[in-house]
């Protein structure tokens, strides 16, 4: 008997493959494009938006050409919720959010697997480059890197629960992103020659993207002051969620010279700005709400702290609470609070957690900026 799968559609080329893959392989398939911005705020005509109208249309001709059914689910409600929840608190925080993690778990492989059992699918499939083997001594699915090194997903994936893997397919973990670009133009689809999709749920090409989320969420921006590494001030910013660690344009101030983000107050609603770049570099840092897909043998492991970031040796001490503690082999540039930090042992997702602070010595850089 054929398995039947669930396929999410974003109308772009990796999931199109996807779908492709999975019908060559004798699954029974259903394609779904998920809607997570209600019809007024999803995109005029030309927007790259993964629920925009042309989006859609993609989707649907694709599964068309295939030979498949394909449905569209609105999740606006229960994305706005979660997004929006989740998106206040680390604004408010004065951190960097990633709301692509949270959106795989709740809506992705969450609000999506909860359809697929309404249609009386068995799996549910995507186009990440993420792949899952399953472990017969632990009796369950682990989560591994994708072939394709510049193109792995798995960093979006580390906090799928053990039923949600055990429920997954994703047929690209083995295939590098030009192989998939290659079978989507030899047969002609529509999305072959479409951009990448990552975060295109909040894509515009004019305005930042926390910037976009404020507009969409209508929070207030909150303007304050920009300080040096002492506390001096520098000029005024227009709203912290318009800054990063790191981050050297968009700064609001001339300097003559080049400077980054060092740190951001969210008390004092203040950005801190250095003109020594040593400033950015962190040994560790403290991690919340951590997650074990796998419990390592040894504390000893690679992590990475960003998406396409290098994963770095460090060792992890649990704390209590969820809560963990990383001392990197290297310091690490940038270490920025509210992206996530993944635990990994070679290929293997062992777990990850969100970067609550960086680690760094007690050195205020006294370069004037004068």
């Amino acid at each position: 008997m054929k398995k039947k799968v669930l396929i999410a559609m974003s109308g772009g080329v990796d999931s199109s493959v996807a779908c492709l893959l999975l019908k060559k392989s004798g699954f029974e398939c259903i394609g779904a494009t998920i809607k997570t911005w209600p019809k007024e705020e999803c995109g005029e005509e030309g927007s790259k938006m993964c629920c925009s109208f042309d989006s859609v249309g993609i989707a649907k001709n694709v599964a068309s050409v295939i030979g498949i059914p394909h449905y569209v689910f609105d999740f606006s409600k229960e994305f706005r919720t979660i997004v929006r929840d989740y998106f206040d608190r680390e604004y408010l925080l004065g951190r960097t959010p990633n709301p692509c993690i949270y959106c795989n778990s709740a809506i992705k492989f969450g609000a999506l697997l909860n359809k697929a059992d309404e249609l009386d699918c068995d799996l549910v499939a995507s186009g990440h480059f993420a792949q899952t083997a399953y472990d017969k001594k632990a009796k369950k699915y682990l989560l591994k890197k994708g072939k394709d090194s510049d193109k792995d997903q798995s960093y979006f994936l580390f906090r799928l629960s053990a039923e949600q893997r055990a429920a997954m397919l994703t047929p690209l973990g083995d295939q590098t992103k030009d192989q998939t670009r290659q079978i989507a133009e030899r047969l002609g689809l529509a999305s072959a020659e479409r951009k990448e999709s990552q975060d295109a749920c909040f894509a515009d090409q004019t305005t930042s993207f926390a910037e976009l989320l404020r507009r969409r969420f209508d929070e207030p921006a909150q303007s304050g002051n920009i300080v040096d590494t002492l506390g001096r001030p520098l000029g005024r910013h227009q709203g912290i969620h318009l800054h990063t660690i790191g981050q050297r344009q968009g700064l609001a101030v001339a300097l003559g010279r080049r400077a980054w983000v060092s740190r951001i107050d969210a008390l004092n609603n203040e950005v801190e700005l250095t003109t020594n770049p040593d400033d950015l570099l962190a040994t560790g840092l403290t991690a919340v709400d951590v997650r074990w897909l796998v419990r390592p043998e040894t504390l000893y492991c690679q992590v990475q702290i960003r998406y396409r970031a290098q994963p770095v040796g460090a060792r992890v001490a649990p704390l209590p609470g969820g809560r963990a503690e990383i001392t990197f082999d290297t310091a690490q540039r940038a270490v920025t609070p509210g992206q996530a930090v993944v635990f990994y042992d070679g290929d293997l997702v062992l777990g990850g957690g969100w970067i609550d602070s960086a680690v760094r010595g007690d050195h205020a850089s006294e370069v004037p900026f004068d």
